[in-house]
């Protein structure tokens, strides 16, 4: 029951109540398949009494699935996603939306994805003009106090640019990426629920 829960038809509501906030969200749309990095995306919109912020999408769309895939704020590591996302879903360009990199001040500015992986890793940036040094500022004045500043999809600027916002920012739709397991990770969970099941039977015996 509570497995079967987490899986999100296109007509469903997912609801989480937390610290974060106790909005709900919505699938607009199907997933669609991103070709070159063999990922799905899919938007969806908060429903519910606000803060939508960034942190409560994160932690919500862990529960979203497709394929029995869980999701994640997107990840924008290319150009191809880039233009990918603007194509194929309409609302990308007129409304702003989350997505999955935040800046974090620790020993001066870093730039991270929801997976941990370095912004300088990947080579694309849509930076709108002034976003990065809005968010150096910031991390100046609390240096190494590992306040998070979130980036989002700003719709008023051509093209789709990344803007700063902050923790209370209320943006009320979100790109959410699903990301299949490694094979090396697949099979590692098979051995653990193999492992649980011997584990049950021999306690029964």
């Amino acid at each position: 029951m509570f497995f079967a829960s987490l899986v999100i038809a296109s007509s469903l509501l997912v609801q989480s109540f937390s610290g974060t906030g106790t909005a709900a969200a919505k699938p607009l749309g199907k997933a669609v398949l991103e070709e070159t990095t063999g990922h799905h995306f899919q938007i969806f919109e908060f429903v519910g009494r606000p803060p939508h912020t960034w942190e409560h999408a994160e932690l919500m769309v862990s529960g979203y699935m497709h394929e029995g895939v869980p999701g994640q704020l997107a990840k924008i590591p290319t150009a191809d996603v880039h233009y990918f996302l603007l194509g194929n879903f309409p609302l990308v360009g007129t409304v702003n939306m989350w997505f999955g990199l935040t800046a974090i001040c620790r020993d001066g500015t870093a730039f991270e994805w929801v997976d941990g992986t370095a912004l300088v890793a990947t080579p694309f940036r849509a930076w709108s003009d002034g976003a990065q040094r809005k968010i150096s500022r910031g991390c100046r004045a609390g240096a190494s106090s590992f306040k998070r500043f979130p980036v989002y999809y700003n719709s008023s600027k051509f093209g789709m640019r990344w803007e700063a916002a902050n923790a209370r920012t209320d943006v009320r739709y979100m790109i959410v990426e699903f990301v299949p397991l490694k094979k090396e990770e697949n099979e590692a969970e098979s051995k653990a629920v193999v492992k649980d099941d011997e584990a049950s039977k021999s306690g029964t015996q």
